[in-house]
């Protein structure tokens, strides 16, 4: 396809949609464009544009659209923010909500591109925890996207095992209950979410119609990813008008940098920058913010990757010097946790013993104690491998991800061939919508293990979630030809888990 045309295309796309094609994309984009000709049986891409430029082609652009769009969600994405909602947003909009005088309190909640409900779904069973008698509330937890069949997936309330790879077992056991392949949410908790088709730049809001206005909080992460600065801008202005006074925006790190606020006031806590409605905010509204720098958080994210322990102290391999740098100074990282010069000398006999003091913390969820812990360790001990990977998961659990990346270079410094630092790094790309990076670290690990079948199954399911139904297969059936080499009844994929039950899943994608 000339690029002539490829720019008409992501004009149209942008002018219909909203949607801003990036140009490192375009290639992706021109995939998906030739599947619809195929699918609509036509020959040339001039004629898939002209039947795009027909006003009154409504279900053409569903299908396009539903290509364009396919997020990768999943239950308690983004723990830290996650955190963030649950100990500190939530309980002070509840508070203020519950001194007001009204016959019943009011709590509205707006996910933002909602994909298949995996987000709204997982603040509804959080609302249901801080507000038991939630069902004396005006409550309204309301999910949109614009992908049509995302929301009607999202309305099945059924998911399969990809969703819950965040999630603690006793919460999706509390939740939700198998059903033949899937998980099935509880009837209670699907009541509590709206699910509707919207779309954000097009739209009219805030709205009676739609019942999107007065908002207590809207969140809207990984969607302005779609959109190029001057549409980010206009959703700004209409999401502004749509919150009630003092009501919280939540998006995806970063996804404001160098931006114009309209008028919202960015609050920095520990786990994220959130931005208020500017209405009785104590704080001037800054019109434009440079840093979403992000500190450890008080609470206890669910883990990325749990070490097994103990953790056996991997030596170097290859003896490569390393170039990373930490993205700050380790001396300033041990001031900042209060550790004291005094503190710091750790005798090399007791390593053994306090780098396992330090996993069982991370094990517990403590992060900032095994910060504090395994940088003390590291001080003496800077070419120690597991100490340098316990840092990078526990910056990684702490969303603190260009921290956690920095460290992984260093501990690849110190052993290139350690697969467990290859899937960090995918685990991180992943939480940062880069599925490419991710694709590539997963296949530097089946060239370290070509046995390695977690990242088969991984690769396989970043596959089907770009649509590349043939590499997927491919990959699932290599991944269900090791699991059926395997002499033993359970295997470590996300937690423990039966090699029948997962070789079950696999053929589902088969």
């Amino acid at each position: 396809m000339n690029p002539s045309l490829i720019h008409d295309f992501v004009q149209l796309i942008a002018s219909r949609t909203g949607i801003q094609v990036q140009d490192k994309d375009r290639t992706e984009l021109v995939k998906k464009i030739n599947l619809r000709i195929t699918a609509q049986k036509l020959t040339t891409p001039e004629a898939y544009y002209q039947l795009l430029a027909t006003p009154s082609d409504e279900q053409e652009w569903q299908a396009l659209v539903l290509l364009l769009t396919t997020g990768e969600t999943y239950f308690f994405r983004d723990r830290g923010q996650i955190n963030l909602i649950q100990q500190t947003i939530l309980p002070e909009i509840i508070a203020r909500k519950q001194l007001a005088i009204a016959t019943k309190p009011t709590l509205r909640i707006w996910s933002a591109g909602c994909s298949t409900g995996e987000e709204p779904y997982s603040i509804a069973t959080i609302v249901k925890e801080l507000i038991p008698n939630y069902a004396t509330w005006n409550l309204l937890i309301l999910g949109t996207d614009i992908n049509t069949e995302s929301i009607a997936k999202a309305k099945t309330a059924s998911f399969s095992e990809w969703s819950f790879r965040m999630v603690n077992p006793d919460l999706k056991r509390k939740y939700f209950r198998k059903q033949d392949k899937s998980w099935q949410l509880n009837e209670e908790v699907r009541k509590m979410v709206t699910l509707q088709m919207g779309n954000l730049l097009t739209d009219d809001y805030p709205s009676l119609n739609s019942n999107i206005y007065n908002m207590d909080m809207i969140i809207c992460r990984n969607v302005f990813i779609y959109f190029n600065s001057d549409n980010v801008e206009t959703i700004l202005g209409k999401l502004y008008q749509t919150l009630s006074p003092g009501g919280y925006l939540i998006v995806g790190h970063t996804e404001l940098h160098d931006l114009n606020l309209r008028g919202f006031v960015p609050q920095v806590y520990d786990e994220s920058v959130v931005y208020q409605r500017s209405e009785d905010v104590q704080q001037a509204p800054s019109r434009f913010i440079k840093s979403q720098q992000t500190i450890a958080p008080k609470s206890q994210p669910i883990s990325i990757h749990q070490p097994k322990l103990p953790v056996k102290i991997k030596q170097s391999s290859i003896g490569i010097k390393s170039e990373a740098k930490p993205i700050v100074k380790l001396d300033n990282t041990l001031e900042k946790l209060g550790i004291k010069s005094s503190d710091r000398q750790i005798p090399s006999s007791d390593l053994d013993a306090n780098l396992q003091k330090a996993q069982s913390l991370f094990a517990q969820g403590e992060y900032t104690r095994t910060l504090q812990k395994a940088t003390q360790l590291l001080q003496h001990h800077p070419d120690n491998f597991a100490i340098t990977y316990l840092i990078a998961q526990t910056h990684a659990n702490l969303g603190k991800y260009q921290e956690a990346i920095s460290y992984c270079q260093q501990a690849i410094a110190l052993d290139s061939m350690s697969i467990d630092i290859y899937y960090l790094l995918s685990h991180i790309a992943e939480a940062q919508n880069n599925l490419s990076q991710a694709k590539e670290y997963l296949k530097r690990i089946m060239y370290i293990d070509e046995t390695a079948i977690a990242a088969y199954l991984d690769l396989g399911n970043i596959y089907k979630i770009e649509g590349d139904d043939r590499r997927a297969k491919k990959m699932f059936n290599h991944a269900t030809k090791l699991l059926q080499e395997l002499t033993t009844d359970t295997i470590q994929y996300r937690g423990e888990v039966a090699v029948s039950e997962l070789l079950e899943q696999v053929n589902q994608n088969l």
